[in-house]
């Protein structure tokens, strides 16, 4: 991975190889080791020298040196450091085993057949700049399959120059020469017809009030020994009243 652009190996027919980068691998050994180194230790003493310095003062009636959790600690410690340390080498180991070639147009990596240049589909650089690596797709008639070059693994320059070979022939083979379109001449621009105003926007009319429905008449008023009772509020009027004497309801005529 560079910010700058890549000198393309010269073209000769000696191989571009780019071999797994000897700095990292001490790096990455460096802290297996370390884990391994510590897990040993952890094994001794929650194994073996801690419990019997406990056991011991118990065994004289005095307080133990290592109480609580310093034992069971100690020995998962002393599982887990080797386990890991031993999975972080055969990760490593397996990520930068063998090396890149490219040699003429078909490049070769661990893990997959000798890939022609011709076959390569898709070219995906979203994490060379950050973390130098980038992804190749091709199609060697079996499906499309993918192989990683990474130049954390692997020596920088070498693995650099291919992935800029591999590009440079991309932008050559897809490259084709533009068929002249034929010429077209140009359409003379058609009389537009005019258009009348529309006409103009005229509110609607308001509705006329709808008529209230005539009440309905009233029931004729009842005597009551000689009064008459108002059919609405029910009061008594003298006989030979026209309305009645409190709601100004007319009465009717005498229901006989």
């Amino acid at each position: 991975m560079t910010q700058t652009e890549v000198p393309l190996a010269p073209q000769t027919d000696a191989p571009i190889v780019a071999r797994p980068a000897l700095v990292h691998r001490l790096k990455i050994s460096a802290v297996a080791l370390m884990f391994l180194g510590f897990g040993a230790w952890c094994v001794r003493d929650g194994f073996f020298v801690w419990p019997r310095h406990n056991a011991e003062a118990r065994a004289r009636g005095i307080k133990e040196p290592h109480p609580g959790f310093d034992v069971p600690l100690n020995q998962l410690l002393g599982i887990v450091l080797p386990l890991a340390g031993l999975a972080l080498l055969g990760h490593m180991y397996r990520r930068s085993r063998g090396h890149y070639e490219l040699s003429g147009t078909v490049v070769s990596v661990p893990g997959h057949r000798s890939v022609p240049l011709e076959s390569i589909i898709r070219i995906d650089k979203r994490r060379w700049e950050r973390k130098g690596i980038a992804e190749i797709e091709y199609d060697n008639g079996d499906g499309p399959r993918s192989f990683v070059l990474d130049d954390f693994y692997y020596e920088r320059k070498p693995t650099d120059q291919i992935l800029a070979r591999i590009e440079e022939f991309a932008k050559v083979t897809s490259a084709s020469p533009q068929e002249p379109q034929p010429t077209v001449a140009p359409k003379a621009p058609q009389p537009v017809a005019a258009t009348t105003a529309p006409p103009a926007f005229k509110p609607p009319a308001p509705a006329a009030p709808k008529a209230a429905a005539p009440a309905p008449p009233a029931a004729p008023a009842t005597t009551t020994t000689g009064l008459l009772v108002c059919p609405r509020c029910q009061t008594r009027n003298q006989s030979g009243a026209a309305v009645c004497i409190r709601c100004a309801a007319p009465l009717g005529p005498v229901r006989k």
